[in-house]
């Protein structure tokens, strides 16, 4: 076996995509922790969830996340696929927004 056949095997138990022109990642992680996401859900995703805020609080495998539920405070995992980005959203660092207050005094 060459040493590429054994890099193609050793890469498709991580997950990965091995191509000769490089390696693919095969999960997607499309969002980072502490930022705040809607909850779109598919048809294993409880209905209690679906159009809820929440902030992602951790990355796990497979492209699946930990969420605490902005409101409730409950915590639930769910997959990347069942998330959508809110536009224009700051991400939650230490439980404040990282955008700038603005002073409303006159």
């Amino acid at each position: 076996m060459s040493l590429f056949g054994l890099f193609i095997n050793c890469a498709k138990e991580n997950g990965d995509i091995a191509t000769e022109d490089g390696l693919h990642r095969g999960v997607q992680y499309p969002f980072s922790v502490n930022e705040k996401v809607l909850i779109k859900g598919n048809r294993r995703t409880p209905e209690k969830f679906v159009g809820k805020e929440a902030v992602i609080t951790s990355q796990c495998l497979n492209g699946w996340y930990l969420l605490k539920i902005i409101g409730s405070g409950e915590n639930v995992r769910l997959q990347y696929r069942s998330l959508r980005k809110i536009l224009n959203s700051p991400t939650i660092e230490d439980g404040r927004t990282s955008h700038p207050i603005q002073n409303n005094s006159s």
